[in-house]
C-alpha cells in the first residue's frame, strides 16, 4: 500500500482530483497575493510511524508582504470574512503547512462552517508527520471566492488515527 501511494506515475482517478491537482499551484498563488502570507509549495509524501500524507506547501509569517485589497472583488471580501485568526497569526510558530482544496461554489455554506471532516483529518496526519503545529486550509470556491481556516495540532487525534493504521495494517498483513 504504501508502495502505491509513493509511486509517481499512479494516474490521478477522478476528475475534480484533477482540477484540485491542476489548480493547486495557481490557487496557492492567489492565497499569497490575497493574504500577503508566504507560501512554498512542496506536494511531497511524508511518513512518520504508521501515518503518511502528501503536504502541498509550507507557509511562513515571517515577513509577510501586503496583501492585496481589490475592494471590487467578492473573492477577497469572503476571504477577509475568515481571516479572524489573522490577528492571532503572530503568536504561532512562524512555520505552519498550507492545505490548497477546491471545490464547486455550491459547498460554501458547507465550508463557511469548517474544515469538512474529511479534510480535517489529511490535515491532522499532514502536521504529524512533519512535526508543524498549525495548518491553513484553503479552499476555492467555485471560480471567484476562498475560504480559509486555521487548524491546531491535536495530538489526541493523531495517535487515534495512528493506532488505527496500525491495527489496518495488522489486519491485511
Amino acid at each position: 500500500l504504501l508502495a502505491e501511494k509513493l509511486a509517481p506515475d499512479v494516474p490521478i482517478v477522478s476528475r475534480h482530483m484533477w482540477w484540485g491537482s491542476h489548480s493547486e499551484k495557481s490557487n496557492m498563488e492567489a492565497f499569497t497575493k490575497l493574504t500577503g502570507l508566504r507560501t512554498r509549495g512542496t506536494n511531497r509524501f511524508w511518513v512518520r510511524g504508521e501515518l503518511g500524507a502528501t503536504i502541498d506547501g509550507f507557509l511562513t509569517t515571517e515577513n509577510p508582504r501586503a496583501p492585496l485589497e481589490p475592494c471590487w472583488s467578492p473573492a477577497y471580501k469572503q476571504l477577509a470574512a475568515t481571516l479572524e485568526w489573522a490577528t492571532h497569526v503572530d503568536t504561532r510558530s512562524p512555520l505552519g503547512l498550507v492545505e490548497m482544496k477546491q471545490t464547486e461554489a455550491y459547498r460554501a455554506k458547507e465550508w463557511a462552517k469548517g474544515v469538512p471532516t474529511y479534510y480535517l483529518y489529511q490535515a491532522q496526519a499532514q502536521m504529524f508527520v512533519t512535526g508543524l503545529t498549525w495548518c491553513v486550509v484553503a479552499c476555492r470556491l467555485g471560480a471567484a471566492d476562498m475560504i480559509c481556516h486555521v487548524l491546531e495540532f491535536d495530538a489526541e487525534l493523531a495517535q487515534e488515527m495512528q493506532d488505527a493504521a496500525r491495527e489496518f495494517m495488522a489486519e491485511v498483513t
